[in-house]
């Protein structure tokens, strides 16, 4: 069974200051309970990080059966995809 949890962060540009609004998209085959997501992704709230980094910490916080894709809007113009998985070296 795969399964699909998504979700809405946002965070700070470290670049320009402005707010970025990222969708995040968790796959998996196995279980993923809601709280732990939650409590994952509670930490990329508001905070002054990039894309990318916050892609990969989210990544290596999550199960390694787990798949993340963060799409982000930066400043409300430029969209950007990010994907990344739990077995990225740490």
């Amino acid at each position: 069974m795969k399964v699909k949890h998504e979700s809405i962060i946002h965070g700070k540009c470290p670049i320009n200051g402005r707010w970025d609004y990222y969708e995040v998209l968790i796959e998996t085959d196995d279980f993923l309970e809601i709280s732990e997501m939650e409590e994952i992704l509670d930490f990329a709230r508001g905070c002054n990080k990039t894309q990318e980094v916050i892609a990969k910490e989210i990544a290596l916080s999550l199960p390694y059966h787990c798949t993340i894709t963060l799409t982000g809007r930066h400043s409300q113009n430029t969209k950007t995809t990010t994907t990344a998985s739990g077995t990225l070296d740490k």
